[in-house]
C-alpha cells in the first residue's frame, strides 16, 4: 500500500490535483489467476489489474501496471486527442494521436516509481 500511495503521490504531483471521481474514491482492483497475463485496463473511476503472481511473486510488474493505469486518470480519460471523439462504439477510431498520448503514459508510469517520496 506504501508503494501505491506514493506513486499516486507522484502522479498527483504531475497535474497538480487529483480529478473529480464520480464516486469520489478510486478503486484499484487486483485479480490473481493462475492463467493470466500481467495486464490492467483503466476505466474512468477505477483499474482492474491481473496477474499471474501475487503481490509477493510479482510485486514490480503489478506496481508498474498500477503507475501506468492510474496515470490514464488523467491521460486519455479526461485530457484527450480530440480525434478520439465523438464516440463511436460500432467502429474503431484508429486514432494515431491515441498512441501519442500513450507513450506519455509509456514515459511517466516508471518514471513515478522512480521519484523519492
Amino acid at each position: 500500500m506504501k508503494d501505491v500511495a506514493k506513486i499516486v503521490q507522484q502522479e498527483e504531483a504531475v497535474f497538480g490535483e487529483f480529478p473529480s471521481y464520480d464516486p469520489g474514491f478510486y478503486t484499484f482492483l487486483a485479480d490473481y489467476l493462475p492463467y493470466a497475463s500481467y495486464d490492467g485496463m483503466e476505466h474512468r473511476d477505477s483499474t482492474v489489474m491481473t496477474s499471474p503472481g501475487s503481490i509477493a511473486t510479482a510485486r514490480l510488474e503489478l506496481l508498474d501496471t498500477v503507475a501506468h493505469e492510474f496515470f490514464h486518470c488523467w491521460n486519455v480519460e479526461r485530457i484527450r486527442p480530440r480525434s478520439l471523439e465523438p464516440f463511436d462504439l460500432d467502429r474503431t477510431n484508429v486514432s494515431g494521436e491515441l498512441w501519442f498520448a500513450e507513450g506519455f503514459t509509456q514515459y511517466y508510469g516508471p518514471l513515478a516509481m522512480q521519484r523519492p517520496a
